[in-house]
């Protein structure tokens, strides 16, 4: 983490404050609305349909901000959408949120609201976020204008690793020096400085099959040369460094009468930084390049697809700015590491600060039970505009 300097005090009025304050509370109905709408359209990965309209409602809701939209078509999934808008001098901000969710067609249950929180299908993940984006910029764009320069990015591809969108961000960062991201919070409310990097291995032996019990001598068993690679694989892992490493799926073998000819597995790797990533890719091809089961072949394909998010130069200006916003918003901000990947490990990768977890707070993502503190919806609008304004004050060194 990069030393703290101490924040440039602002002139930030307080009437300005109070506007921007008033705005959230006198729009509270509507952002519940736009939530309830957003949610209640199912839009898993694998349906462009709801993916796609997803996006062009918040597109029409930034184009009424006067920002530029555009679409960005695929050929697998929904349409993804870029939208360039804000005040035309100063840093450019990249602030990201995804629009699909874990989600199958036909889950039966949408959006509803039960004391302080609101269920959902993706409430918290992330269209919790999308929309308190939106109201910030509008909240903005309505008390004076949005003071700087802002590029927004809906992908409808986030889940499964933004296979499609992660090869658009590089191109899409021309001209941005930071970036924001819209994934929720940690539960507690903490924002994200770290994310790990992700990986998947995967793993195939090649033994020769024979029968077990008339010849067993004449086979060369694929599960027996897996069954000890992997156990050497998750070795790797690491408590001191928060490395883990996860043999999630494991197939080998035809019939339990038969010695094992192929095997197969899948390794998840989570690392903290870039030394245990190459730490990761060197061990592991050397353990695939190892036979313990004499006559086997091993592959070892995949890699890392999300690299590590760490500070950087730069980062420590956005910190500066996100907590200078909290303290003008009255509410306490603190980072952390996140062992869950986004598209800020794949904007950290490509040299450009990035801070995330800057979304509602909630909890049980993925689940039936996926919920949001219906309250933070409004803090968190509340907070963005605040930052984003405040990314505009904070000079740059």
């Amino acid at each position: 983490m990069p030393n703290r300097r101490k924040a440039v005090p602002v002139n930030t009025t307080r009437s300005r404050v109070d506007a921007l304050r008033d705005f959230v509370a006198d729009r509270r109905e509507e952002m519940v609305d736009l939530l309830r709408t957003l949610v209640d359209i199912e839009s898993p990965t694998d349906h462009p349909k709801g993916t796609t309209e997803v996006a062009t409602l918040l597109g029409e809701r930034l184009a009424d901000l006067s920002f530029d939209v555009r679409r960005l078509p695929s050929e697998r999934y929904g349409e993804h959408l870029v939208a360039d808008g804000g005040d035309a001098d100063g840093s450019r901000l990249f602030a990201v949120g995804h629009v699909d969710t874990v989600f199958p067609l036909g889950t039966g249950w949408g959006f509803s609201i039960d004391g302080p929180r609101a269920y959902g299908p993706g409430v918290i993940d992330m269209k919790s976020g999308d929309v308190a984006l939106v109201y910030a910029l509008r909240a903005l764009h309505e008390t004076g204008g949005i003071p700087l320069p802002v590029r927004m990015f809906y992908n409808t591809d986030e889940e499964p690793g933004s296979p499609e969108s992660r090869n658009l961000i590089p191109g899409l960062l021309e001209g941005c020096d930071q970036a924001f991201v819209l994934e929720p919070s940690e539960p507690d409310g903490t924002a994200v400085v770290r994310r790990k990097g992700v990986a998947i291995f995967d793993v195939a032996v090649t033994g020769r099959a024979a029968h077990a019990g008339q010849e067993p001598e004449r086979g060369i068993s694929a599960n027996r040369e897996l069954c000890a690679l992997v156990l050497e694989a998750e070795a790797l892992a690491s408590k001191e460094t928060g490395t883990t490493v996860n043999a999630g799926i494991i197939a080998g073998g035809t019939a339990a009468y038969v010695i094992p000819e192929h095997a197969s597995c899948k390794l998840d790797v989570r690392v903290p930084d870039v030394s245990e990533q190459r730490r990761i890719e060197q061990r592991l091809a050397e353990i695939c390049a190892v036979r313990r089961e004499p006559g086997t072949d091993i592959r070892l394909t995949g890699g890392f697809h999300r690299p590590p998010m760490a500070p950087r130069d730069g980062t420590q200006r956005l910190l500066d700015a996100y907590q200078r916003a909290g303290e003008v918003a009255g509410q306490a901000i603190t980072f952390d590491l996140s062992g869950a990947a986004s598209d800020g490990n794949t904007i950290a990768g490509c040299g450009v600060p990035v801070i995330d977890g800057l979304g509602g707070i909630g909890g049980r993502a993925h689940s039936s039970e996926e919920y949001l503190e219906l309250e933070s919806l409004f803090d968190r609008t509340l907070l963005l505009a605040h930052a984003i304004e405040q990314l505009a004050l904070v000079p740059r060194t």
